[in-house]
């Protein structure tokens, strides 16, 4: 095989006036093209917070496993529920038209479980019914589009966390949470079940732990590879 000369670009500095040339990036032009894949991952704090390398957040650890595959976008808004999200619905659809995401992950349900005297209690038949509209807009929007709905998770014993939240309180809404992607044929993740009396998931009482953390990333992967393989980074080629 004849080996066809590297891509270059003039610099100075050769020391006899004569311009030398150094290698270019691959990239065409030496600007590498726009990933063409995005994973959105919508939630509220615990999505949020989900971005910290510190607590080995499951976004960031997502975001890892994809550099070079996809766009791991964090759309976590603290304290929001799913009625929140269907207030914003239209602005976050119109936000991704230009690029429509391959993945959206759905994480919500520990703010919509607050106990009912709270202002940010929803009423578990409108939780479900946000989780609908919410997967068949973006069906709608977006045809393609692949969803993994994740359950709230555990809620462990802290008295100022207890105040608003109990884990007797989420489990309906965990439960619910099932039973809506079963109705879709959506894979969903139970974060609650399996997850009652494991040590150390929390830091508080309901945000998640650096073990709680890389135990969803654990899931999200796993279910990945098993509902959605030809999104698994294994079977992806780089964008760029």
């Amino acid at each position: 095989m004849t080996a066809t000369p590297s891509a270059s670009v003039p610099v100075s500095g050769s020391g006899n006036g004569t311009a030398t040339s150094a290698p270019m990036s691959s990239f065409a032009n030496g600007i590498p093209r726009k990933s063409t894949r995005l994973i959105l991952m919508v939630g509220d704090s615990i999505t949020q917070y989900a971005v910290s390398p510190g607590k080995q957040g499951f976004q960031a650890l997502l975001a890892n496993d994809y550099s070079r595959l996809a766009d791991v976008i964090n759309r976590g808004m603290s304290g929001w529920t799913s009625s929140n999200w269907i207030a914003h619905l239209d602005q976050l659809l119109a936000e991704w038209s230009p690029k429509p995401p391959s993945l959206v992950t759905i994480f919500l349900g520990t703010n919509d479980a607050a106990l009912p005297h709270t202002s940010k209690h929803v009423p578990i038949e409108t939780y479900a019914a946000n989780l609908r509209t919410m997967v068949q807009r973006f069906n709608t929007s977006f045809g393609g589009t692949k969803f993994i709905l994740l359950t709230p998770p555990v809620v462990g014993i802290n008295p100022s966390i207890n105040e608003m939240y109990l884990n007797n309180a989420t489990k309906p809404y965990a439960m619910r949470c099932k039973q809506v992607g079963s109705d879709l044929n959506v894979p969903v993740i139970d974060l609650w079940t399996p997850l009652q009396g494991v040590p150390d998931i929390h830091e508080d009482g309901l945000h998640l732990s650096a073990t709680g953390n890389a135990y969803v990333h654990k899931q999200l992967v796993a279910t990945i590879e098993a509902s959605y393989p030809e999104l698994a980074p294994a079977k992806l080629r780089p964008d760029y």
